[in-house]
């Protein structure tokens, strides 16, 4: 497998599905959006209680857009394995055990909090502003750190759609499991679409949503892929 393979793969997939898979990624942002704006709007942080809520309520909200990743899962595998998806299958996990997708959303929101820890630190001591090489050094740590459970866990939301009777735990081992050795390869596949995201950018930004699209898509191929080397 070479990701030159996985995107081609996906490229003829998503042929006569841009539309749909667009809609689909324009529903799971905007719902983002709306549930980020009614809490920045509800806590305006001015007292303890009122950070501490506003946590508390965004934790919340990120939990639950893990069952819409597990939405989209099940929407670009569809695709992937040829057959009719439909908009609204970003939903699907909202009725199929989501409290498995908000199980493995949690490990991932729990690093990524972890991992920003000793920036956070940093920064609350009386000389952290003036040392900005060390807070670059460690905010590149908690990025690497992220990434690195990203990765390592990447395949989960997928396996969910593929072994739905598996529990969290055992989709996360899995996901480690078909990671190891090929972190570097996924990785290389979306550092790929870094230039089209730029061209994006400089042409008014339209073009974003197909390339987030086709950018889903060469993940689910990847996974579809891993998923072939292990059957043999």
């Amino acid at each position: 497998m070479t990701n030159t393979t996985v995107k081609a793969y996906a490229r003829e997939r998503m042929l006569g599905n841009y539309g749909k898979a667009i809609s689909a990624l324009l529903t799971v942002a905007a719902l983002r959006m709306i549930a980020s704006g009614i809490i920045g709007s509800v806590f305006d942080l001015s007292s303890i209680l009122m950070v501490i809520c506003n946590f508390l309520a965004s934790l919340i909200v990120e939990l639950v857009s893990g069952i819409l990743m597990a939405g989209l899962a099940f929407f670009f595998l569809k695709i992937m394995y040829g057959q009719d998806a439909l908009s609204v299958d970003v939903f699907h996990a909202f009725t199929e055990q989501p409290e498995k997708a908000v199980r493995i959303m949690l490990v991932l929101t729990i690093a990524a909090q972890l991992y920003q820890v000793p920036l956070l630190l940093f920064m609350a001591m009386p000389f952290g502003s003036g040392m900005s090489g060390l807070m670059l050094f460690l905010t590149l740590f908690g990025f690497a750190g992220y990434a690195f459970v990203w990765l390592t866990y990447s395949q989960a939301f997928y396996l969910l759609q593929d072994f739905p009777e598996k529990e969290a735990g055992e989709l996360l081992r899995m996901s480690k499991e078909l990671m190891r050795g090929n972190r570097v390869r996924l990785l290389g596949l979306v550092a790929s679409f870094v230039p089209l995201f730029l061209l994006g950018v400089v042409t008014l930004f339209l073009p974003l949503l197909w390339v987030g699209a086709y950018l889903q898509a060469s993940q689910a191929s990847f996974y579809r892929e891993l998923m072939i080397e292990r059957r043999g």
